[in-house]
């Protein structure tokens, strides 16, 4: 075999290579703006049903997050909105620009009508394990905006000053 019959894999190597490595500087990227603390929200409404949540969102450099916050929860207008605490623990990592977590641990408490949780309780509603793929949308020092692979809803955050 010649030298020249050589070249083209050679050269597809090198851009593999190049493609590789900057898609890495890519991730690297992303991930030192995602660490720190947000102040996150995403509404839902469908049909009658709606539902609320802020919280405080902490990614840490080592694949790690702690979420913090309040969900809010309206099924029908003859049953009051119903109020969540809600602890969670994830981890994540960044797969092609796309955050992609994996619920460890999770802790919801009804802190507003707790009667209700005879009829549903949602603490057994969040398995461990279960994963969520999501689109980062747009990533600055002050703004994160998350798309959800599975159904479309949009999470929004601030930077947590």
């Amino acid at each position: 075999m010649d030298k020249l019959s050589l070249l083209p894999v050679v050269f597809s190597i090198l851009f593999s290579a190049e493609v590789a490595s900057d898609q890495g500087v890519k991730t690297q990227a992303i991930k030192k703006a995602l660490y720190g603390s947000w102040n996150c929200g995403i509404d839902v409404e469908e049909g009658a049903t709606r539902m609320s949540i802020t919280s405080e969102d902490t990614f840490i450099r080592n694949g790690r997050s702690n979420s913090f916050g309040t969900m809010k929860f309206k099924i029908s207008a003859e049953l009051p909105e119903i109020e969540y605490s809600i602890a969670a623990s994830s981890t994540w990592e960044i797969i092609d620009g796309f955050l992609v977590s994996t619920l460890t641990d999770v802790k919801v408490v009804n802190i507003s009508h707790p009667e209700f949780d005879k009829v549903i309780n949602l603490q057994d509603m969040f398995p461990k394990n279960i994963s969520e793929s999501a689109e980062i949308v747009e990533l600055s020092q002050s703004k994160l905006i998350l798309k959800s692979e599975t159904d479309g809803s949009v999470y929004r955050c601030d930077r947590k000053s």
